[in-house]
Formats: structure tokens, C-alpha cells, sequence
């Protein structure tokens, strides 16, 4: 069974969105390039920040100052946008300033989210969708990002990287 489905909306192939069905099974319309991604929390940061550093718009919770060592400074100085679930919460308004065409979320689903996603779509007119992840199933959520991203090389390099480290 297919883990999520991307299919364009209306029959022109020129359509500027598509549908995407997220890992909740929430089918939601998106544009058919994404250049600028919010992160809805810590993980949705790293996982991101590992496939597309250059797409994000701010960052869930500042840097460490011992992964600030590693990171150009155009990452670290990312505006903090703050966090859906924990953490301190996220600014609607930065959000919406941010010019995020999307909000990405990676991890467990919450029991609420699909309902808590929905109300943030609603209140910022920003598409909102939710990626399963844990331990075992990174590889398909790389994948999955991979595919709502438009990057199915980039993300299949990761997915492998971490099945493979997982495997071990």
C-alpha cells in the first residue's frame, strides 16, 4: 500500500497545486514547487534541515552553540519561528511574515494533530501536513519528503543512509 499519494488537482498539467495526502491521511493542497518550508518542531527541523537547508524559512528552536560550530551562518541566524507541540509555541504572525508556502511537521502523530493542523491551515492560509517518523521508518519518511518536495533523489540518498545505519 502506498504511503502517501501526490496527484495534481484538475486535469491541466500545468496546475500550480497539487494534492498531497499526508501521513494522517489528510489530503491537502499544496503548491507544485515548494522553495520556502516553516518546521513545526525540533525533528521536523533536523530532518529537513538535512534534505533541503536552503528551503526553510526559520528554525522550530534556535541552534546549539555546538551546531552553530558546524552551521553556516545564514542557518544559524534563522528567524526562530517556534513550535507547534512543546517548546515555545509557534508565532503565528512570524509564520505568516515568514513566507513559508508550507508547514511541515516529522515525527509521531499527536492524537489531536489532524484536527490541530486543520485549525493552523485555517488560521494562516498555509498549507500544513504531517510526516510520520520514528527509528524504523525514517527511510520512508525521507521518502515521503522526498516526494512532496520534488527532491526523490535527495531524499532516497537519506532514506538508504538510515535504513542502512539502522539495519546495523
Amino acid at each position: 500500500a502506498a504511503l502517501f499519494a501526490l496527484s495534481a488537482l484538475g486535469a491541466a498539467p500545468s496546475a500550480l497545486t497539487v494534492r498531497f495526502v499526508d501521513s494522517v491521511g489528510r489530503a491537502v493542497e499544496i503548491p507544485r514547487r515548494i522553495d520556502r518550508i516553516a518546521v513545526s518542531g525540533a525533528l521536523a527541523q533536523i530532518t529537513l534541515f538535512a534534505l533541503c537547508p536552503d528551503k526553510l524559512v526559520g528554525v522550530a528552536e534556535p541552534w546549539s552553540e555546538t551546531a552553530k560550530r558546524y552551521l553556516a551562518e545564514e542557518y544559524h541566524a534563522l528567524p526562530e519561528l517556534g513550535q507547534v507541540y512543546g517548546g515555545k509555541q509557534m508565532n503565528l504572525e512570524a509564520l505568516i511574515e515568514s513566507g513559508a508556502q508550507i508547514v511541515v511537521d516529522v515525527g509521531e502523530p499527536k492524537k489531536d494533530l489532524a484536527d490541530d493542523f486543520d485549525q493552523l491551515q485555517a488560521q494562516t492560509r498555509i498549507p500544513s501536513v504531517h510526516v510520520t517518523a520514528t527509528l524504523s521508518t525514517m527511510g520512508d519518511a525521507y521518502r515521503m519528503l522526498g516526494e512532496l518536495l520534488g527532491m526523490p533523489e535527495e531524499a532516497e540518498a537519506l532514506a538508504a543512509a538510515c535504513e542502512a545505519i539502522y539495519t546495523q
